[in-house]
């Protein structure tokens, strides 16, 4: 419980992170796809959320009976599917893996 409360705090650090950073105006103006940007934006923010709520939670419920602890693997979870979301939104916009950048020119 105390390992996953830890990868939960620093989880949520670094999406807090990544999500200030794509809050600027020309981070906006990177991606190509603004699907993918709002789709990166909810990861990043979601994240942070469901960290912070799931650890409160699980420690609390420990005490009533430590099977309700595994509401600690809720922001895992999260991310592995936001991450499939991501990839099947980004390979069906333009058939590559470019993570929000558009197409490569074609020569």
């Amino acid at each position: 419980m105390a390992i996953l409360t830890g990868f939960n705090l620093c989880a949520a650090a670094a999406c807090a992170g990544a999500g200030m950073r794509l809050v600027g105006a020309a981070a906006r103006a990177a991606w190509a796809s603004k699907l993918l940007y709002r789709i990166a934006m909810t990861m990043c923010w979601g994240m942070v959320a469901l960290a912070g709520l799931s650890t409160a939670l699980a420690w609390s419920f420990w005490s009533v009976r430590a099977g309700y602890g595994l509401i600690v693997l809720v922001p895992l979870v999260w991310l592995v599917l936001m991450g499939a979301v991501f990839a099947i939104v980004d390979f069906a916009e333009d058939g590559v893996f470019d993570f929000g950048r558009g197409a490569p020119p074609k020569n």
